[in-house]
């Protein structure tokens, strides 16, 4: 190669050497630019901010000091961090239009009147106490008899009242001494088909009797000595084929002056009822007639637990009025009602007896009982507490009659020596039995226990603003009792209050 064309070789390798720097110190002035554009950005974006900051933009959420913040920034810097709907938009950090803020604002606000609106009248409710009814039937095999006690509408003997010369007795002795005696009232019984014994009936009313389970016991009772039928056996049929049936013997002949009706008083009532009056359901079945007396029967077991309770005991209502009553006699008279337990005091004396040596008292207590007659509903009203027992059988009856057969009134007559003529004026074919081998059971229930109560709040907490229990020891637990509290109480303007580490004060603020 000549030494010309080595001069042009390395002529034109100087030129691309020129370009190649040219080309690198125009990429080198690119990105300085890019670099200026950017510092440039960023320069504006710091001036608009510190425009905004100027025009009051952000001037209530400033960043926080950690070791000496004000109320508004806890409360702010607090709702970023809670799981409480829509409290963060309230105090939210310089993002959001001040029309924005002021409409989740108001969100806010009427989702807590409204919560805490629902929240009272719930808890409201609940005070109430109330309780729900439900009625479920039972059907058993088997259903235990009801305890019934039948009474002659007439209440005393004319004939032993002329032998003995008790007008009107004055203790229990004297009241059995003239009321008719068991066996004449009640000439036969059977029960589910069996008849019971004529030596039971008779030593019925003795501490002796030798047969206890189907058995007649003498009750002193307002309309007079009644007897009451208990058995512990049970019934496994309805209708007039089962049950108890039992004749009762009216005797009108001996009927005093002063008996209006004539007929047979029938009560059903739970075993173990001990009071017979006339706050009593009854039915009054005519002489004459053939009897079916058809028992439906209600548990009632109501609520025991305190506040829902509205019960009391086992007493029934019927009971308790006519203690009340009793009581009521013994205090404003000085006497007792028949059927009174109380054998302190004699029985009163409903018309003045002229045999009696105290006439004056006998008067007296006329007059009071007459003065009490008109006080009794008053007292009833004023006095009487009487609250629905917390557990009771309840049996209504649904009554049906018809006169009795010709040819069933004759064999009677022959079986007990009645006349023909007697019987339609004095005899009573009763049977008792339940209409179905089954019963009813009312239950009481809470309308709204505790627990649901709490269900229900939390319900509706989480529905208007996403409330949880959690949430809850975040609003009471972390804000106000571990920032607010201590700031008025303690002096602790810390941002996280006493919750806050101690070395954070030096760390400066996290965002």
């Amino acid at each position: 190669m000549s030494s010309t064309q080595r001069d042009d070789a390395n002529h034109v390798e100087d030129g691309k050497q020129e370009d190649v720097v040219v080309s690198i110190e125009a990429e080198e002035k690119e990105e300085q630019s890019k670099e200026d554009v950017q510092e440039e950005e960023e320069e504006e974006e710091e001036e608009e901010e510190t425009k905004l900051l100027e025009n009051g933009r952000d001037t209530y959420f400033p960043d926080p000091r950690l070791d000496d913040a004000s109320l508004l920034e806890v409360i702010a810097w607090w709702s970023e961090f809670t799981s409480i709907h829509g409290v963060y938009y309230m105090f939210e950090r310089g993002h959001f239009s001040d029309w924005l803020l002021y409409a989740w604002s108001a969100l806010v606000v009427a989702c807590t009147i409204s919560l805490i609106a629902t929240l009272v009248v719930m808890i409201q409710e609940y005070k109430e106490f109330k309780v729900n009814t439900s009625l479920t039937p039972v059907i058993p095999a088997s259903l235990p008899f009801p305890q019934v006690t039948v009474c002659n509408t007439n209440m005393f003997q004319t004939s032993l009242m002329d032998a003995t010369g008790i007008e009107q007795p004055t203790d229990e002795e004297e009241f059995h001494a003239i009321s008719q005696p068991l066996q004449q009232f009640i000439p036969y019984a059977l029960f589910n088909g069996l008849p019971i014994p004529i030596d039971d009936l008779q030593l019925s009313n003795e501490t002796n009797a030798t047969n206890t389970t189907d058995r007649w016991t003498p009750t002193i009772t307002a309309n007079g000595r009644c007897f009451t039928f208990q058995t512990n056996k049970e019934v496994v049929k309805p209708g007039s084929g089962a049950g108890l049936r039992f004749g009762a013997w009216l005797n009108q002949s001996n009927y005093m002056d002063t008996t209006v009706q004539a007929g047979l008083l029938v009560f059903v009532t739970q075993p173990g009822t001990t009071t017979i009056s006339d706050q009593t359901r009854q039915v009054l079945v005519p002489p004459g007639a053939s009897a079916f007396l058809g028992l439906s029967r209600l548990d009632e077991e109501r609520i025991t637990e305190w506040p829902w309770q509205t019960c009391e005991g086992t007493t029934t209502t019927d009971v308790c009025r006519t203690s009340c009553l009793q009581e009521f006699s013994r205090v404003f008279c000085g006497c007792r009602q028949y059927g009174d337990p109380d054998t302190t005091l004699p029985y009163c004396k409903s018309q003045a007896d002229e045999n009696n040596n105290n006439k004056e008292t006998n008067e007296t207590q006329e007059l009071c009982i007459l003065q009490q007659s008109g006080l009794e509903d008053e007292f009833l009203k004023d006095s009487c507490d009487c609250p629905v027992p917390c557990t009771q059988q309840l049996y209504s009856v649904s009554f049906s009659f018809s006169q009795l057969s010709r040819n069933f009134a004759q064999q009677l007559a022959r079986e007990f020596n009645y006349t023909d003529d007697a019987i339609p004026n004095n005899l009573v074919d009763v049977v008792v039995n339940m209409n179905t081998i089954r019963y009813d059971l009312m239950e009481e229930s809470k309308d709204k226990s505790f627990s649901s109560l709490i269900s229900d709040l939390g319900g509706q907490m989480g529905f208007f603003m996403g409330i949880s229990l959690i949430s809850i020891v975040e609003l009471f637990g972390e804000l106000i009792g571990l920032r607010i509290l201590p700031r008025f109480f303690c002096g602790d303007r810390r941002l996280y209050g006493v919750g806050q580490r101690r070395d954070y004060t030096q760390m400066g603020v996290v965002r």
